[in-house]
């Protein structure tokens, strides 16, 4: 086109040859429109020229140019315009889900023939792949397909590259691939579909999705939500599922768990409490037979058969079916059992105490890992012995008392201590004079010290009950009251054992009771602090609410019985150094003050190799109201044990290794303490101490991870009186299985501490290995995709719909109508009908 012809025209972007351009009317005009109009053109410029006089000829072309001036007008109004449309075409998306979750590893697929060896889901997983991966490249040409794996989330795969120096660069969809994907070993202990399946339509947001193309076992701690079933359903996108494994369930039974004491006395029957779960058992078949056993020696302390037949119920572990779908249900077969199992301490068991709970199946069974769990004991060879002093009779005392005689793993010596009377002897210890040489003190693991006055001992036991406490490792439990505890002792060899300071200049006159320790002017309530849970007390509820182990109703005035009347207010400016508090006393606000007061009520510190524990109340007896001994009686058999527990963990030792707690969920943070208890130790001031976390499980390929432990308090000064140094850090496990810790620091010179740690999924979907096929039938049908079987996976391609998208843009266009060349057309026609009409004189 020239450039007269593009002037004439006003065209700047667009020309009449170019591709893709096309001549178009802005207001369009029907075929029989341009009829009418030209008609209409015709008798206008004929009823113009009929009546006129003259010769025929000029009057008929004087009307033709009249109605082509009028139909060029016409077509001006109409917009005459030059347009290029802009469209282009998007692929359409298939996500591909794969199943990455350990539960693959399960080899429970069969081929038709019997007696055929058993393959696992994961090999037939890629046995499928290799099959249909031919349809795969195919499809990759004209579709987008994106391979994505799955456990606990989805993340995407990469691509099998021909060249490994250009793997990293080889996408998953490129047409080119040659073959499935890498699939790294599945490791996941966690699945979750519904997740995984929201963040693949996430990945894929805003585009054409084809459907989804899910390779799994259906075995899924969720399932796909309503509001994410509405959108599939929505957006009209089918999912197809391949289900892997067996649809029928193979038999297997484990351990689900063990439950028992942390230490137990030589001789004694300690109970374990096994959890034993089994599933898809045919009807008649026997279970097999759980044994408690020691694990260095082999010998069997007990073994129960596994009867099937009475109280089967449903596996409590299993979650809660989801609204939309019923995903992670168990099978219909599974079965739970708790049993008790009975071990006896022989005397050759004093120390660390090591068993195994395990299952012997009559079967063949499923997964041969779960089929026991270990049972670590302390184990002692004496009964715990407590020696309680008390002052006189009040309530208190008579229900601790008690408490003690009817507690079988403790033999107890109780003593009303009176001024000017003889002492009155209780419990079932029998005592003729009051301790007064080492020996004597030596007796006891645990001193209860009540509301009695220190004059009733002398100076001799009370530097000898000292030194038992600081040097043995006893355990000394004050209860204050109302009378001489704590203020009477200020004076005396034993205020050092107090966990807060007795100093005269807290009192205003001689003679007055401390104002640091005044009782409280109102009832007040109990509630732990966050220290109680680190030395394992003040759990007295029968399961975790709120994540606290505290009752809710002992925290709350309202109830009336858990209200103390009468208690000591500990300042926390008074508590020393070392002291830790593991309760405080909770009053209502006064003045109109909404917010509650606290104040220490419970409080203990290390003194040497010992420990020692002051209970600011004397009212705890207030708690059987209506409710019977079960909470006063672990309030108090808590602390004593725990007395007694750091006794004989820590006596005649130089340091020792704490884990806490011992069996974590996953990323649970988890204390790693070290102490010092020798004062050699202590005095070489390490600035820190090297910790290594070995993970136990060769399957996990997790490499050894090193820890640094730093002293506790920020000075890192020890006080002299507790004895004691703590190092401390946090490990935090991301992953399930059982890890070793040990502290093998110079510092340490010598000393080898070691301590073992579990860390556990509380969804672990090998806990329930059978498949789940039913779910992702129903997530089939609901979304209006398919089932289809592993060996015809590449049937997908003919059942995925075409959603391929054509994008229309804004059009490029050129506008005709106010063109040079429409006005010279215009002119030109009115100029020659002008000119015609002058020629033949009408004009």
């Amino acid at each position: 086109m020239n450039d007269a012809l593009r002037w004439l025209l006003s065209l700047d972007r667009l020309g009449l040859g170019d591709p893709g351009v096309e001549l178009a009317l802005q207001r369009p005009i029907p075929s029989w429109g341009w009829a009418i109009v030209m008609l209409a053109a015709l008798v206008v410029g004929w009823l113009g020229y009929r009546r006129l006089e003259g010769r025929r000829r000029p009057r008929i072309l004087l009307a033709i140019s009249r109605a082509a001036l009028l139909l060029l007008l016409a077509l001006l109004i109409a917009g005459p315009r030059l347009v290029r449309p802009q469209e282009t075409e998007e692929r359409d998306w298939v996500i591909v889900l794969v199943d990455r979750s350990a539960s693959m590893t399960i080899a429970d697929v069969r081929s038709g023939s019997p007696g055929a060896p058993v393959s696992t889901r994961e090999q037939q997983l890629n046995a499928a792949l290799e099959q249909s991966w031919p349809m795969w490249r195919e499809l990759a040409d004209s579709r987008v397909v994106l391979w994505m794996g799955f456990d606990a989330a989805a993340y995407d795969l990469i691509a099998r590259a021909s060249d490994p120096s250009t793997a990293a660069n080889n996408s998953v969809d490129h047409p080119g691939a040659p073959g499935p994907p890498e699939l790294a070993s599945p490791v996941g202990r966690r699945t979750s579909l519904g997740r995984a399946l929201e963040q693949a339509l996430r990945r894929a947001a805003g585009r054409p999705l084809a459907g989804v193309v899910i390779l799994s076992d259906g075995r899924s701690s969720d399932g796909p939500s309503r509001t994410l079933l509405r959108r599939l359903e929505a957006e009209k996108v089918p999912v197809f599922t391949v289900p892997l494994g067996s649809p029928i369930g193979v038999p297997d039974v484990a351990v689900v768990s063990t439950q028992g004491p942390d230490a137990a006395f030589v001789d004694d029957l300690v109970p374990i409490q096994t959890t034993i779960r089994w599933r898809s058992l045919p009807e008649g078949q026997r279970i097999g037979k759980v044994q408690l056993l020691e694990r260095s020696t082999g010998l069997v302390l007990d073994e129960q058969e596994i009867a099937p037949e009475p109280a089967d119920r449903p596996s409590s572990l299993s979650p809660e079916p989801s609204p939309a779908i019923p995903t992670p249900s168990p099978s219909p077969d599974a079965t739970e059992r708790t049993l008790i199992l009975t071990g006896r301490v022989g005397k050759e068991g004093a120390g660390r105490g090591e068993w195994v709970v395990r299952i012997v199946p009559d079967s063949s069974d499923l997964i041969v890992e779960n089929n026991q769990l270990p049972v670590d004991l302390d184990l002692e060879d004496r009964p715990l012995r407590v020696l309680y002093f008390e002052g006189y009779p009040r309530w208190e005392y008579r229900y601790l008392k008690n408490l003690l005689v009817r507690e079988g793993s403790i033999r107890s010596a109780s003593l009303i201590l009176s001024e000017g009377k003889r002492f009155v002897q209780e419990g079932d210890a029998p005592m003729q004079v009051l301790p007064s040489s080492p020996e004597e003190w030596r007796e006891f693991d645990v001193i209860v010290i009540g509301d009695v006055h220190p004059g009733m001992f002398s100076t001799q036991q009370l530097e000898q009950l000292r030194e038992h406490v600081g040097q043995r490792g006893a355990g000394l439990l004050w209860i204050g009251g109302e009378g001489p505890t704590p203020t009477a002792w200020a004076a005396t060899p034993l205020a050092d054992l107090l966990p807060f300071s007795l100093a005269p200049e807290s009192r205003d006159l001689p003679g007055e009771p401390l104002k640091a320790v005044a009782a409280w002017d109102r009832p007040v309530v109990m509630a732990p602090a966050p220290a109680a849970e680190q030395f394992g007390v003040m759990r007295l509820a029968d399961e975790l609410e709120n994540n606290s182990w505290w009752p809710a109703e002992l925290g709350e005035h309202e109830t009336g019985w858990s209200r103390l009347l009468w208690a000591q207010r500990l300042a926390p400016s008074i508590l020393k150094p070392a002291t830790e508090v593991l309760a405080v006393a909770r009053a209502e606000g006064g003045d109109g003050s909404i917010a509650p007061i606290e104040a220490p009520l419970v409080v203990t510190m290390r003194f040497g190799a010992g420990r020692v524990l002051y209970v600011g109340t004397d009212e705890t007896w207030r708690w059987r109201f209506g409710r019977g001994e079960r909470l006063p009686e672990r309030f108090w058999l808590q602390m004593v044990r725990m007395l007694g527990r750091e006794s004989l963990t820590r006596a005649g030792k130089a340091a020792r290794l704490v884990l806490s707690p011992q069996r974590a969920q996953v990323d649970q943070p988890v204390q790693v303490l070290v102490e010092l208890l020798d004062q050699r130790l202590i005095d070489r001031d390490a600035r820190s101490l090297r910790a290594r976390i070995i993970p136990l499980d060769p399957a996990a390929e997790q490499p050894v991870e090193e820890a640094s432990l730093t002293p506790e308090s920020a000075s890192g000064q020890t006080s002299v009186n507790s004895g004691v140094r703590r190092y401390t850090s946090v490990y935090i496990a991301s992953r399930s299985g059982r890890y070793r810790v040990e502290v093998t620091d110079p510092a340490l010179d010598g000393e080898r501490l070691a301590a073992e740690i579990e860390i556990w999924l509380p969804d672990d979907e090998l806990l329930r290995p059978d498949t789940d096929h039913a779910m992702l039938a129903e997530l089939s049908r609901a979304t209006e995709g398919a089932v289809l079987a592993p060996d015809a996976l590449a049937s997908v391609r003919e059942l995925l719909p075409n959603r391929r998208v054509r994008l229309i843009g804004t059009p490029e266009e050129e506008t005709l109508w106010d063109t040079p060349l429409a006005l010279i057309l215009v002119v030109l026609l009115l100029t020659f009908e002008w000119v015609v009409r002058r020629v033949v004189r009408l004009a």
